[in-house]
This record gives C-alpha cells, structure tokens and sequence, in this order.
C-alpha cells in the first residue's frame, strides 16, 4: 500500500493486514489439514485453501461473496445447526468428527467478512480448536512435523497481530470515514457491521520496514525457551498410571482378514488389504537382544471346532459352547519353560480392537510385566482381553508375554496340551474333547472319507502312527500342480455337495480356509481330532526397528491335530510335556500363498518405506504412548543408572510414584486393580478429594488475592500520607497561590512541568514578566528540600518567602490575573 512520509512524499510501504491476513489464512487451512489427516478424507480442507486463497489474494470473486455482519451470523448459525444435526443423528464415534467439521465451516465463513482485530482473533482460535480436536484423532508423525510448522507460523501471526493492534489503533490513527456517521439503535449496534470496519487506517511511518529487530529476536529466544521446557516437562513429569497420553478414538474401521468365524461356499474375490494389524518385536528374554526368525511365525488367534452346513449349501467353522462338566479357566497358561533361556519376549502393539482376542506365537508364558487383564481361556485355546466393554475406546493394546515355541531360528510345531490329567476328572474331560473334535456328518463326507481311506492305503500307512498319517494328508495337498491356490471363487460349484467335498473332488481351487477345512475334515474322517486355527501368518519385517508389520493380507488359517502324549515328536514339543498329549501344526495351504505376499524386501522403496513405519513407531511409543512403564524404562532407569548416588531416595521416580500411591492408601484411595477383574476403581472418596481439594486451592488463591490486595492498598495509603506529611509548606502555599488562577498539577505531571507552564504563562503578559521564574525557582529548592534532604537555612526561608509573597502581590492585579489564567486543555 502507499503513504506519505514525514516530508510530504509519497512512499509505497508495506501491508502490515496483508502479512497477517496471509498467516491466518494459512493457520486455518493447516488446522482443516490436521483434521483431514486424522479423518482420511481431503475434501473440507481443499474447500477451505479455496475460500483461504480467495480471501488473500483479493479476486474479484471475493466483492460478490463478501458477507456483511447480519448474512455471516445466519450463515455461522446454519453451519452449527447442521453440524449439531450429525452430531446427535450419529453414534459416538462420530460426534468428533462432526465437530472438526463444524469448525472449518466456521471458519470458510470468517474468511469472507471484512478482516478486523476480532475476526482475526477468531480465526486463530477456530484454529487452534482445530489442533486440539485432531490431537485426539490417530494422527502419526506427520502430525508432529505439520505442528512444528504451525507453531512457528502462529507465534508469528501473534506477533503480527500484537503489532497490528498498537500500529492501528482506532482513537490514534487519523481516519476517514465511509459514510458519514449515524445514530444507531440498540439493534443497529448489535446486529450492524463493526465499528472499526467504518474507518480505513493508512499505515505510514508504522511499515514493516521500522519493525525493530529487537522483537523477533525476543519473540524467538522466548518460542525456543518454551518449547524446550514443554520437552522436557513432557518427559521429566511422572505418570503414576499405565495410561498413555492419548485420547480414546472410536472404531472407525474393523480389523482386516480376522472374523471369529469361516465360511465357506461364498462367491466372489476376497480383496487382499494393506491395513496394519498389529506391529510384533521378538527379543530374548534373557538378554533383550532381538530374537531373529529363519521362518515365518505363526500368530495364533482363535480355534474353531464346529463345523456346521446351511441351507443354501454354504457352510462353516465356529467355536463350540462349553461342554458339560467343563469350567472356563481364565488364568494364564500354567505351562512352564524348560529352562529361563527358552523364552522368548513378545512385544505387540494391536491397532483397533474389534474383538476381545489378541494375537501371539503359542504357547505363551506369562511375564512380569505382562498386563493382568490380558487372560488365557484354555478351554477355548485364546488370549483374550478384558473387559469387553472397554474395547470401543482402544486406539491400540500393548503387550508383552514370552513363547517357548522359537528355538534355533525356527517356530516348533507342538504345544502341550493344557489338560494335564492332574484329576480323575481331566480324563473325562479329555475324553470328551477328542470324541467331538472327532465327528462329522458321515452323511455329507462319504466321498471325502472313500477318498481319505484310498489316499492312507496307497501311501500304506493304514496301521503307522498318527503323526505318520497327519503328515501324509499334509503332504497330499503341497503336491505340486494338484490344487491351485487362488483368492477367486467365481467358479462354478455344484450346490448340492458339501463346499469341502466339492473342493476336495471336484474344482481344487480355493484359499487357505478351504485347504485348513479340507485337512481338518479329512483327519476327522480317520477318527483323529482336529481343529481350525486362524490368525496371521508372516508379515513384513522391519530391519530397522527389528519387528514384524502384520497386515490384513497376512490373514491365514492352518489346522491343529491331536497326538499322544507317547507320539509326540522329540524336538518339536514347545514347554514341558503334558499327559494330556499335544497339539500338531499342519498347514496344507501350498507355497504360492507365501509367494503372493512375499516379496524383497531390499529395494530402496522398501528401505524408505520401513524407515517411514519405524519413525511411526517410535511416535506412538515415545508421544502419543508414553505411558508410566515406557518412561520408566526408556528415561528414569537410564539416569538413574547414570547418576547413581547423586540422587536422594525419594526423588527417584520409582520411590516417588510408590510413596504417592501409600499417600493415597493413607488417605482411603486405592489405585492398585482389583484382584476380581484387575481394573482401577475410582470411588466417591476419590471424586470428594479431588473436589475438596480444587476448592481449597481456590479458597486459598481467592483468600492470597484478598490478602494481597489488602496489603498493598494499606501500605499505598501509607505511602501517599508520608508523602504528603513530607511536602515542605513553601511548596504547598506555591501550589495554593498558583490554583488561584487555574494552575491545578496534574496527576501525571511534575512540579517542574507545572511550574513552568505558570511562568510561560506570565511572561506573555507585560506585567508579569519579573515574576515568571519564581514559580520555577521555589520548585528547585523544593526539589533540594524533598529528594536532596538538604534543609533551607535562614536566608533562603527568607527569599523564598518573599518570593511566594511577591507573587501574591503581583496577582492581585486583574490585567495579570486574567492573562496568565490557564486554559483547560
């Protein structure tokens, strides 16, 4: 824009509202771009850098959607009643969601109104509200990066706005008006345009160019101040609990390839998805050192055990009710290693839950740090995460839990079976779960059972073992160029056989449900027990971070068959043995499965694409997840190791969070779980402490304020009376001689000031010449008196006397008196 300078030229200077319309603009758009990133969808925000370009760059455009006051409420109002609508019309999940979206309209419409010191104001605050909203949102380290970015440029804006206000302020700028001023109503008022959009201020001499670097300097060295104390606050304060800081989010999508439940018969392609599943470290219990795998693992989720025809000529596996006489044991195996080397860590990070079930490599064995509500249902052969209800408000579950199934490089194929015939009683129970895991329909597989007995007699192994026999069926379906594996099932297939039958005999074409069902049903029909396991096969190891990325696609389902405890093969039992016998591993699912997710992972994409995932990783552990156990380990054990000695007992962050818990326990609180179902309880003794406490605090405040107050009016009374009491009485019959003809100090002006606009006063006046320095003349020595401490001695009491005397005198005269009297100003 151009102005004038002091001398009368024309500069052109530049737009101190341009560089703060362009920063709130870009505030706005990067808020709309954290919300679009935590809701995956790009279609607000790309709205909102529209109506943001449009407002800054100053389109025509801009003159026809320019809203006045009046329009820009009704708008903002409909805006909020349509937001509200799908805040209560949708579940939970998608009320935050509807409140992003509200804010960015909000914000679309202050971009189109006149920009003045209160729209700014509130496009940063919409703005803010727009980070704080997507920091509940599942955001990854992008989030971090775009943020640091916002920072930088927000506390620019603030300066900028700060700057703007004491550059343009409305009773100090000259202004000209758009149209002549007007009385208002009431109603005018409120609902009219603002009163500083009425004038236009011309920023002159106030340019970018006169900003002192003295600002920035300071406005720089307090943003790195204060964002290296918010590291380390962050950081150094102690979580006394387990929870991470970061807000519930809720399920906005389901995990991809895991149902409780196969069924077969469907048509169509099954679409491999990339979504992450679960994130798995495998280190040496021992050492820590990270465990390296020659194979891929099996991550085992649940068993299914009935199989059940519909109808239609679908089919499939589910689990089986309870059994009678059976009672669900939720303690964690009780299987026990063979040695303390022989455990291997688990540590999985499972994104959303949809189900109570986690995953990991069986048998499992539990670890000091393993969570108490994680649970192993031995009946049902699961891990499974308690309590239910809670799952809706998961972003993700951490956990750790050993394995005794790794050795030498490679995951063994047996687990001991956790029936161990300790009571009379096991062995009904065992009886019992053989006899079911044995029967089918013989009605339905008669084909399939002649086809099993035909495959066992020409391999002769009708009398050989039952491991013998289990590999052999294994064997039947990794024979090359006999059964095609492939996620199509278009194929036409006749409805009126079994989906497993009609797999088996007639198309031979279908994924790893139909090859795990297959095997199963085939084993049954040789009376050995059988079951379905499914869960995640593999995944995508990240040579940086050292762990597995298991996706949707890694989905799989294999087979478990049941052996003797006399037939279980040496070197492949994982744990200790149990009379009950073992459970075998056999996945008939031929190679071409592992092929099609397989792939180097040597290319640089592949590198650049571990390296984006680690960094993942590590914001989830080290920001979003940094709960009580992660500090502990990652930053009070590494000083305190480090500074051993230095550091008193109580200060160290182990003692400090046991010594406040036996605080609270003093006190009727208890924070440890219940041993019933291992969750916190919070009781009304916590809520009346919590309260009582944060109205003592604002009594205690409130009562300091009074106090303060108080105090310092007492001791300004004080003040102002000794002050008073010190004023030397030559001084106090000046100042009564001087009011006589108007000459009242000020509060903000000195004797000095005072005195001498009296004595400028007389001296335009004739008369009055001889007497103007003696108003100035007393005031010095009033000064020497008053400040210097030095008293008057007679001869200077005597002149000034005279002095006040002559003044008196010299008033009396009208002329005198009525030229030098002040002029209100």
């Amino acid at each position: 824009m151009r102005g004038r300078n002091a001398l009368g030229k024309e500069v052109v200077l530049v737009s101190l509202d341009r560089w703060l319309q362009i920063h709130t603009a870009t505030l706005a758009v990067l808020g709309a771009l954290f919300l679009g990133l935590g809701q995956n969808h790009t279609v607000l925000p790309l709205v909102l850098a529209f109506a943001a370009v449009i407002s800054v760059t100053g389109l025509p455009l801009l003159n026809w959607l320019r809203m006045n006051r009046i329009l820009a409420n009704v708008v903002a109002l409909g805006a909020v009643l349509w937001s509200l609508r799908d805040f209560f019309s949708t579940e939970s999940d998608r009320q935050l969601i509807a409140i992003a979206d509200m804010l960015v309209y909000l914000q679309i419409v202050l971009l189109f109104q006149g920009k003045t010191q209160r729209i700014y104001w509130q496009l940063l605050v919409l703005s803010l509200l727009q980070v704080v909203v997507a920091a509940a949102l599942n955001l990854g380290p992008q989030f971090g990066l775009l943020l640091a970015v916002y920072i930088s440029i927000a506390i620019s804006a603030l300066v900028l706005l700060c700057l703007h206000r004491e550059c343009v302020p409305p009773d100090s700028v000259p202004a000209t008006p758009i149209a002549p001023a007007q009385p208002k109503s009431a109603g005018q008022r409120l609902l009219g345009s603002p009163i500083a959009s009425e004038y236009r201020y011309s920023l002159t001499s106030r340019s970018l160019r006169h900003w002192p670097s003295m600002v920035f300097r300071q406005v720089g060295l307090l943003a790195c101040a204060t964002m290296v104390f918010a590291v380390i606050f962050f950081y150094a304060t102690p979580r006394l609990g387990e929870g991470a800081w970061q807000g519930p989010r809720g399920r906005l999508h389901r995990e991809t390839g895991f149902t409780a439940d196969v069924r077969l018969g469907e048509s169509g392609r099954i679409e491999q998805t990339d979504n992450l599943v679960m994130r798995v470290a495998l280190t040496r219990y021992s050492d820590g050192r990270p465990y390296t795998l020659l194979e891929e693992p099996y991550f085992h989720g649940m068993v299914l055990t009935q199989y059940r025809s519909d109808p239609l000529g679908g089919s499939r596996w589910m689990t089986s009710k309870r059994s009678p006489g059976q009672q669900e044991n939720f303690s964690v195996h009780v299987n026990q290693p063979p040695s303390p080397t022989a455990v291997v860590r688990q540590s999985i990070a499972v994104e959303t839950l949809s189900s109570d079930v986690v995953f990991a490599i069986f048998p499992v064995h539990p670890l000091p740090d393993t969570p108490t509500e994680l649970r192993y249902n031995r009946i049902a052969t699961r891990l499974v995460r308690g309590p239910a209800e809670d799952l809706g408000s998961m972003r993700e579950y951490r956990y750790s839990i050993g394995t005794m199934a790794l050795r030498d490089g490679r995951q063994l194929k047996c687990q001991p079976h956790a029936n161990a015939l300790i009571k009379e009683a096991d062995l009904f129970q065992l009886e019992y779960e053989k006899q079911s895991l044995s029967s089918y329909e013989e009605s339905k597989f008669e084909r399939l059972k002649k086809f099993t007995d035909d495959l066992i007699a020409e391999k002769q192994l009708t009398s050989s073992s039952t491991l013998e026999r289990i590999k052999a069926l294994e064997a039947h379906f990794l024979e090359p160029d006999v059964y095609t594996y492939s996620l199509e099932m278009t194929r036409k297939r006749d409805r009126t056989v079994d989906p497993i039958e009609d797999f088996v005999l007639n198309h031979r074409t279908g994924h790893c449900e139909y090859f795990a069902s297959a095997l199963a049903m085939m084993l049954r029909t040789q009376g050995i027990p059988s079951r379905l396991v499914i869960g995640y096969k593999g995944g995508e190891f990240n040579f940086l971070g050292h762990y597995y990325q298991v996706r949707g696609k890694h989905a799989h389902a294999w087979v478990e068959a049941y052996l003797p405890a006399d037939e279980v093969p040496d070197g492949e039992l994982a744990g200790t043995p149990s009379l009950g016998g073992a459970w075998y591993r056999l996945d008939p699912t031929p190679g071409i499965w592992g092929d099609e997710l397989a792939r180097s992972r040597d290319s640089l994409t592949d590198r650049v694409g571990d390296a984006f995932d680690y960094v993942d990783l590590l914001w989830r552990d080290y920001v979003l997840g940094l709960n009580s156990s992660r500090q502990k380990d990652s930053i009070y054990d590494p000083l305190t190791e480090r500074a051993s000695g230095n550091i008193p007992g109580w200060d160290e962050a182990s003692r400090f969070s046991a010594t406040m818990k036996t605080i609270m326990k003093r006190i009727g609180v208890n924070t440890e779980p219940r041993p019933e179902d291992g969750r916190q309880w919070f009781d009304w003794r916590t809520g009346l402490l919590v309260v009582g406490t944060i109205f003592l605090l604002i009594t205690i405040s409130q009562v300091g304020m009074f106090v303060s107050k108080f105090v310092a009016t007492t001791r300004s009374k004080k003040i102002a009376t000794r002050k008073s009491a010190d004023v030397p009485q030559f001084y106090r019959r000046l100042e009564a001689v001087l009011a006589t003809i108007g000459f009242r100090r000020a509060p903000a002006e000195t004797p000095h000031e005072m005195a001498t606009s009296a004595g400028s006063s007389f001296a335009k006046v004739p008369s009055g010449v001889s007497i103007a320095s003696l108003p100035d003349d007393v005031v010095q020595l009033y000064y020497r008196v008053r400040f210097g401490g030095i008293p008057l001695s007679p001869d200077e009491q005597k002149r000034v006397d005279e002095a006040i005397q002559t003044l008196i005198a010299a008033l009396k005269e009208p002329a005198l008196r009525a030229g030098a009297k002040k002029v209100p100003s």
